[in-house]
């Protein structure tokens, strides 16, 4: 297994900032990286020290795989450090979403390929980019993670789902500890359709809500919010279509009285 850290002037997929002046965001700037190939950031998050953190992918011009890519900007989109997790037994390692821990460290959640099948692959690093662990899940051929919360008692949600064909893909919801290691798994389907999990967020009860969507056709989608309580079981799902064509949720909100605002398109 290689884990290489180095310094990288820039990303291929780029940072954009925007600041907002009363209503009106304005632009302040935009950074890229080139590293000699190509890249993707998936995720971006603001840090504890003020910084910007991504993680994607990195696909170099001498290689036949993506690696997981890891970048620390500071405020005005100076590189400071980037990391790269390569694993020779794995193929098509993803980053796809991250999370700062309270410990200050970075919980990145992505998809890795042994050959066989696709698994979920929870890597951390420190605040400067040290590797600290990594954690890989296999449930079934096709599992994908989608997104990682740090639940209130400090272990860590892993939300995403299987596909074992175009009507039998579950939501799959893992709880592991802070060293990656697996508490509780819930696989939550539905008879007959296939089902997608895109975020997951604590809320004021102690529990936690997901959205994502459902294949209710073979091409159309509807999109849900389901709740769970912190033991992981299922309370209720609330299912919403526009009613022109596809619906998706991608994105989740809690407000400070304890409402949801999902996105999606």
């Amino acid at each position: 297994m290689q884990h290489s850290s180095s310094l990288k002037k820039a990303l291929v997929a780029g940072v954009f900032c925007l600041g907002t002046l009363f209503t009106q965001a304005q632009y302040l700037f935009h950074s890229e990286t080139n590293a000699g190939g190509s890249e993707k950031n998936e995720a971006v998050i603001k840090s504890s020290d003020n910084t910007i953190v991504t993680a994607g992918w990195y696909f170099s011009a001498s290689s036949t795989s993506t690696d997981i890519f890891i970048t620390k900007q500071d405020m005005n989109g100076t590189v400071l450090w980037s990391y790269t997790y390569a694993d020779a037994a794995l193929t098509n390692e993803q980053g796809i979403d991250i999370m700062q821990d309270a410990a200050g460290n970075y919980v990145v959640v992505g998809n890795v390929n042994d050959g066989v099948s696709f698994s979920f692959i929870l890597i951390k690093v420190d605040l400067n980019g040290n590797f600290l662990l990594s954690k890989k899940y296999s449930y079934g051929p096709n599992a994908a993670a989608e997104a990682v919360l740090q639940a209130p008692d400090g272990n860590y949600l892993i939300a995403g789902h299987t596909s074992g064909g175009p009507t039998a893909s579950s939501i799959l919801v893992i709880k592991t500890d802070q060293a990656g290691d697996t508490l509780w798994t819930k696989n939550i389907s539905s008879a007959g359709v296939a089902e997608y999990a895109h975020d997951i967020v604590n809320t004021p009860d102690g529990g936690f809500a997901i959205v994502g969507d459902v294949d209710v056709s073979g091409s159309v989608f509807h999109f849900y919010l389901m709740k769970l309580n912190a033991a992981g079981t299922h309370k209720w799902t609330k299912s919403y279509s526009g009613g022109l064509g596809s619906d998706q949720a991608f994105s989740l909100s809690v407000t400070s009285d304890g409402h949801f605002i999902v996105s999606g398109g």
